[in-house]
């Protein structure tokens, strides 16, 4: 038994450096220090790890300023759209059970549509693909109560026009998400947020990582916050941070490894999961494209690479996944500025992984969520 449990050693050892991956954590270490230099300002985690086995992890500052609170593996995070590939993923879970159709109409789910919306499909919402309007600029002036998803929903049907006939055209929209977890809730006829936790975290071991609901209890919480000067206010929720498809859940590194090793590695070890994902994936610029909550693109060797970023008020995420090599990458922080773009380019440079884009990927993520391209 000891020598195997050493041949397995030896091999994953093998495999880690023969992808380039060996990590200086002295390097790192440092880098992260240069670009969060403060431990009691808001902060960093990041984690990655490789065949479920951490390889590399580090925590700066406060998770709470009011409270001193310190960062840790287990501090949990506003994931932001990190949380869309979660959306995805509960709707995937009903058509995989025959109860829902990705391909029939909205109309077969919810009443009273616009009559624009009459060929919208879930597909469509997954994959950005909709056209229909983006509820942020529906908010009305003077709105003040935070907005559900509910609120997305009755907001965007009062807009009977679509920026473009559905599946023409990719343009990145929450309104999307925040429909899907309400079909979700219409399916599956329970919240949406007990429908993740029971059919998707419990069963892999996340017991505290949730979807955000105002009734939450969110233990290890970060809190968010906002540059100014050489300070920081605390930002922690805006008008839009109470929706729950396309930003509510709440990681921490650890929660968000478990999830990828789960319910990404072992879906991609399905061939069909792999196939539908692949082949209803949609261009969206520069060789990348896009489904169920995941930018995808393949390096010159033909492997799958896949990353997304999430940004709101007080928070900046992102997490990169390279699933042949069971890599994950996820960097979480509780300020709102553009530090992380750097360190994530660090990183990954470090790791040899190939370059996505000639721009800082978080940068260029920033340009397709607001329709820049």
């Amino acid at each position: 038994m000891k020598n195997k449990l050493l041949l397995l050693l030896i091999a994953s050892l093998f495999n880690m450096q023969s992808h380039g991956q060996e990590i200086d954590k002295a390097y790192l270490d440092e880098r992260l220090h240069e670009h969060y230099p403060s431990p009691e300002a808001p902060g960093i985690s990041v984690h990655i790890s490789k065949g479920g086995i951490p390889i590399y992890s580090f925590q700066k500052g406060l998770a709470y300023i009011e409270t001193q609170e310190k960062i840790t593996r287990t501090t949990r995070f506003r994931m932001a759209s990190v949380s869309k590939q979660v959306t995805a993923r509960a709707v995937y879970r009903l058509g995989e059970h025959n109860k829902l159709n990705l391909d029939q109409p909205l109309s077969m789910y919810f009443s009273h549509l616009p009559d624009s919306w009459q060929q919208v499909t879930p597909r469509h919402l997954l994959t950005h693909t909709s056209g229909i309007w983006d509820y942020e600029d529906l908010i009305p002036d003077g709105q003040q109560a935070q907005l559900t998803d509910k609120d997305v929903l009755r907001l965007s049907k009062l807009k009977d026009q679509l920026y473009f006939s559905p599946g023409t055209q990719f343009r990145y929209s929450n309104t999307g998400y925040c429909l899907l977890a309400l079909l979700v809730e219409k399916v599956a006829q329970k919240p949406f947020a007990d429908f993740v936790q029971k059919q998707l975290f419990q069963p892999i071991g996340i017991l505290d990582g949730l979807v955000y609901n105002p009734q939450s209890v969110i233990k290890n919480r970060a809190y968010g916050y906002h540059p100014t000067g050489d300070h920081f206010r605390f930002a922690d929720q805006s008008l839009t941070s109470a929706t729950q498809g396309d930003g509510g859940v709440y990681f921490s590194v650890e929660d968000y490894h478990r999830w990828a090793s789960a319910r990404l590695f072992n879906d991609f070890d399905n061939a069909d999961f792999l196939n539908s994902f692949q082949e209803n994936a949609i261009p969206v610029h520069d060789g990348i494209a896009y489904d169920l909550g995941l930018f995808l693109f393949r390096d010159n060797n033909r492997q799958l690479h896949l990353f997304h970023s999430g940004e709101s008020t007080g928070f900046n995420n992102i997490i990169y996944i390279v699933p042949h090599q069971e890599l994950i990458i996820s960097i979480f922080t509780n300020r709102d500025d553009l530090a992380i773009a750097t360190v994530f380019e660090e990183t990954v440079q470090h790791l040899k992984l190939p370059k996505v884009v000639p721009d800082h990927l978080f940068i260029w993520l920033n340009k397709v969520y607001a329709n820049n391209f």
